[in-house]
């Protein structure tokens, strides 16, 4: 069996939390369903959350090195309200905190991000290096699913201008772009 990968790939600011939810098709056997539309049978398949408990990487995490090693970050949170908190946490009236992946409260790993929990991974922030302003993140589905709705939830960060959705069907050899996503500013 093909191991069905999704990726995310492109511009990624700071942090962002998604879902995945999709849907299977199911073979009703040993069963004749009736053909006049009036049978109880719905056309449409189940929905749940694929990605909880399947396999997540990314190329960059906050408050980690390249080579996974825990270091502090700092990070600002660049849109919201009011900064609400302690005042000693603020630059430029923005709140801002520090990622430690050492650290359990501070620590925003790949994992948050399909834990479905309030917690987040948080991607380097750009201060460490431009690098960063790509990041990309891969979900293994481990097999064939038919793909109903992707859910993408971006936490304290703004989001992305540009990003592209990948998928894989070759054990993550090569990718193809699935979905294109990009905002419109008008002049």
């Amino acid at each position: 069996m093909a191991k069905r990968t999704v990726e995310l790939n492109g511009t990624v600011a700071c942090a962002a939390c998604f879902l995945v939810i999709l849907s299977t098709l199911s073979v009703v056997s040993g069963q004749t369903l009736p053909t006049n539309g009036v049978n109880g049978f719905s056309l449409h398949p189940p929905y749940f959350n694929l990605a909880e408990g399947t396999k997540i990487t990314a190329t960059a995490t906050c408050g980690e090195d390249g080579n996974g090693k825990a270091i502090q970050d700092l990070y600002c949170k660049l849109v919201g309200g009011p900064v609400s908190g302690d005042p000693s946490q603020t630059i430029q009236g923005q709140y801002c905190d520090t990622c430690r992946a050492g650290d359990s409260d501070r620590a925003h790993p790949i994992t948050n991000a399909i834990d479905g929990t309030e917690r987040w991974w948080q991607s380097p922030p750009l201060s460490r290096s431009l690098e960063y302003n790509e990041v990309n993140v891969t979900l293994d589905l481990g097999q064939l699913f038919h793909v109903a709705y992707v859910l993408i939830k971006f936490a304290n960060s703004p989001r992305p201008d540009l990003w592209v959705l990948e998928r894989s069907i070759n054990f993550g050899d090569t990718y193809q772009p699935w979905q294109y996503f990009a905002c419109e500013y008008e002049s």
